[in-house]
Formats: C-alpha cells, sequence, structure tokens
C-alpha cells in the first residue's frame, strides 16, 4: 500500500497535457501546429509586405498582423502550457489537499470535497512524465501522482507495483 498527499500544482496540469498530445494526440497536434505555424508565418510576411508596399500608412494593420502572427507562431510551443492553465480552470475549487492511497484493490482519493474509488481494471494506461507518474482513466483524464511528493525509497517499489497492475512496463514521455 502506498499512501501520498498533495494538491496539484501548475506543472502537474502541464506535465498531464504533455503526455495526453503526445501519447493520444499525437497527429492532431503536429498537423495543428504545422497550421498555426503557416498561418502564422503568413500573417508576418503580409506584415512585411505591407510595411514595404504601403510605408507608414499601413503601419497600424502591419501591426495587428504582426502581432496575430507572432501569438500564432508561438502557439505551439506553448501549447501544453495553454491547456494546462485550461484544464486548471476545470479542476474542483477548493478541494484542499489530496490523500491518494493506492492498495490491491485499486486507487483511493479523499479530498475535502468527498473521496472516489477506482479499480485497477478501470485505468487504461501509466505513463511517467519528468518524474510524475500519470495513471490515465481514459484519454483525456488522470491522476496524477507528482515526483516531489514520492519519497526517493519508495520509487522503485512503486514502480514495480503499478507494472505489476497494468500489467505493463510504465511507458516514458519527456
Amino acid at each position: 500500500m502506498f499512501q501520498f498527499q498533495f494538491a496539484y500544482e501548475f506543472e502537474d496540469l502541464v506535465s498531464l497535457n504533455r503526455v495526453v498530445s503526445k501519447a493520444y494526440r499525437r497527429w492532431l497536434t503536429r498537423i495543428t501546429n504545422i497550421l498555426w505555424l503557416l498561418i502564422g508565418g503568413s500573417d508576418l510576411l503580409a506584415a512585411g509586405f505591407l510595411i514595404h508596399l504601403q510605408g507608414k500608412s499601413a503601419f497600424p494593420v502591419a501591426l495587428i498582423a504582426l502581432v496575430i502572427g507572432a501569438l500564432l507562431c508561438a502557439s505551439p510551443f506553448l501549447r501544453h502550457r495553454l491547456a494546462a492553465w485550461q484544464s486548471r480552470r476545470m479542476l474542483l475549487k477548493d478541494t484542499g489537499e489530496l490523500t491518494v492511497v493506492l492498495d490491491e484493490e485499486g486507487l483511493r482519493e479523499h479530498s475535502l470535497k468527498g473521496e472516489g474509488f477506482y479499480p485497477w481494471k478501470g485505468f487504461i494506461d501509466v505513463y511517467r512524465s519528468r518524474g510524475s507518474y500519470l495513471l490515465f482513466l481514459d484519454k483525456k483524464h488522470a491522476l496524477i501522482l507528482p515526483r516531489r511528493v514520492i519519497p526517493e525509497e519508495t520509487v522503485a517499489p512503486l514502480e514495480r507495483f503499478l507494472a505489476e497492475k497494468f500489467g505493463t512496463e510504465i511507458k516514458e514521455i519527456h
């Protein structure tokens, strides 16, 4: 049996969104990244052409195109943080510290808002990302065990336990 107490932090949600985009939405993520880069790049080019061809009179419109193009070009690099921000907005408020217990039957969680039990057969996958463990209930929802709450001497037994319960090795995503 393993027991952990913690509150989710923003970086935990970044890890969750990183794993979701790399494990479950790989092609969609690639396509949208390319699309945003192409649209943003064309906006930047349009801004340059406007200034070159129209001079100072086109500066306000070119500035708007420049800002939009820069934001679109930056969005693939900020994707996980933007998605984590949205995930944080959807979390239950005022849950307090979360207590998670992993035992032979499943995972139990307790917070100020209530309790939950998830049998091991209800999970679909387990991943490790930057030391945190993500136990997926479906392709969008996971319980996160942050690395900061797992004592060093517990890491190896926890990994063996999770590998046994999931019947597979823990998948690593950076």
